[in-house]
């Protein structure tokens, strides 16, 4: 989003502005993720700007494979939300998928080395 909308926006009583990596791969043609880290980058600037030209909130949408900014690092670009998205699911989903292809080809369980303990879950839930 380029500073001509954002302002656009901003003007028109918008209290926030998000992006997405598939609003910026989408926009230019790719698919989700196939975006390079160096184009990712050149976007962060952009958001930077976006984040300069408008007096309001701006959320940002990280956990995206390929995309490692810190909280520091959004931060000191002026954003000051940030959303995971679908990210903490698709992370366990993962876990599960790996952990079921060791059972399948390797016949271990190493993955239980890795587990939250019933203990701390229970933890979780009590107030």
């Amino acid at each position: 989003m380029g500073r001509g909308n954002s302002a656009t926006l901003t003007h028109l009583g918008f209290e926030a502005l998000a992006t997405t990596t598939a609003g910026y791969a989408f926009s230019v043609g790719r698919q989700d993720s196939s975006i390079a880290r160096d184009k990712t980058m050149a976007h962060v600037a952009a958001i930077a700007s976006v984040v300069s030209s408008v007096n309001c909130p701006v959320n940002v949408v990280m956990g995206l494979k390929g995309v490692q900014l810190s909280q520091a690092e959004l931060s000191a670009n002026g954003v000051r939300r940030v959303s995971v998205g679908s990210a903490l699911s698709r992370a366990a989903l993962g876990a599960f998928l790996r952990a079921a292809k060791k059972m399948r080809e390797h016949g271990t369980f190493v993955f239980a080395t890795d587990v939250v303990s019933y203990r701390d879950i229970n933890a979780m839930f009590k107030g």
